[in-house]
């Protein structure tokens, strides 16, 4: 008797799997199927990696942040100092002007020597002491008038000097650092008069008519 082909059995071995088993079809060992190699890693990332960025995006702007804080802070703190130092020196500066006066009456009167040395002595001490904080005096004597540190009271004209030159101070300015805390007060020559006429020698180096 000849058997038909639908009643034929095909002899397999145990655990195997059948020729047409799809790929999530799982031994009957119950190992799981490992992945093909090569297989492309998953698109999205894990939540894991999903709150570590976000955690290291967050600290960069608190680093920044905390700069910003620290540089204002400082420049804050430098500038408090200034306007600190700045309104003891502008105190002190009439200070100066006095001894300055008081030096050239001693120099102006017969035996005071002696005297304007101790007064240049004093002058000088606190002039050291006031440029370690930053003080320097504006002298404009003989120097071309500058409007930005110069204040002119007056022009006059000159035969020795020619326009634009200061004749004479009538009081020192000073600045601190590249700040102007008082202009120098100035008497500029005019240049020649058309007359001839001029205070050259009427103006004392010192400021002071004679």
């Amino acid at each position: 008797m000849t058997k038909r082909k639908d009643d034929v059995k095909h002899d397999t071995p145990s655990g195997a799997l059948p020729v047409d088993a799809g790929p999530d079809v799982e031994p009957v060992s119950g190992e799981p199927v490992a992945a093909p190699s090569g297989a492309p890693e998953e698109a999205l990332p894990t939540p894991e990696k999903v709150e570590a960025f976000r955690l290291a995006e967050q600290l960069l702007r608190l680093q920044a942040d905390f700069d910003n804080f620290r540089k204002r802070a400082t420049r804050e703190r430098e500038e408090l100092r200034k306007r600190g130092g700045e309104a003891v020196l502008l105190d002190l500066i009439p200070v100066l002007d006095h001894l300055e006066f008081g030096l050239q009456q001693a120099l102006s009167k017969p035996g005071g020597e002696a005297f304007a040395e101790g007064l240049r002595l004093i002058q000088t001490q606190l002039m050291e002491a006031l440029r370690k904080h930053g003080l320097e005096a504006v002298d404009a004597l003989g120097g071309e008038f500058d409007p930005r540190i110069h204040e002119s009271i007056a022009m006059a004209p000159s035969e020795d000097a020619p326009e634009g030159r200061v004749l004479a101070q009538t009081r020192r300015g000073y600045k601190l650092g590249d700040r102007l805390l008082r202009p120098a007060m100035v008497l500029v020559s005019s240049g020649p008069a058309p007359g001839g006429e001029s205070i050259s020698e009427a103006v004392r180096p010192d400021g002071e008519e004679g």
